[in-house]
């Protein structure tokens, strides 16, 4: 085959070092804005980001030679430093180490994309650590507890 199709959904998930409430109802779509520049410059495309004072959620099309580490590096990174220099008040803001990335298929992008959405009602709900556990437990990431947040914390459940 002379050329190379794919269309690679993934939605990812991070939050703010320690989980701290950073990203005010002013700062978040800036942030997202912002976000989607980065991942164009790693020639994909941000479908929807959200997220709440704590966390982001992108969806994302990737190209097969863009790796997910590849691609939210540098959107971790870039957007961080941005976010320092936009607002004085954010200069100690930082995202977490890590991240979750979760393969999606065509059939359930509008799902992933109606619940990203939806986050500002969903944290009325439920709290970023029972999201992200359950999202790990949904889609089958094996994981040990003590590890999964920076800051050690246990979450009971």
């Amino acid at each position: 085959m002379a050329n190379t199709y794919s269309k690679l959904y993934t939605h990812i998930v991070f939050s703010t070092k320690h989980r701290e409430p950073w990203l005010g109802a002013d700062v978040r779509p800036k942030v997202w804005a912002y976000m989607s520049g980065i991942v164009e410059n790693k020639d994909c495309t941000l479908v929807l980001a959200n997220g709440w004072v704590d966390h982001a959620h992108l969806l994302v099309i990737r190209k097969p030679k863009v790796s997910e580490s590849d691609l939210v590096g540098p959107v971790k990174s870039n957007s961080s430093r941005w976010i320092r220099e936009q607002w004085p008040g954010m200069r100690r803001f930082a995202w977490q180490d890590g991240f979750a990335a979760f393969s999606v298929s065509h059939s359930k992008v509008d799902d992933v994309r109606r619940y990203i959405q939806n986050q500002e009602s969903h944290h009325g709900r439920v709290s970023y650590e029972s999201e992200f556990l359950g999202l790990l437990k949904k889609h089958g990431v094996e994981y040990d507890r003590r590890y999964v947040f920076d800051d050690g914390a246990v979450i009971a459940g």
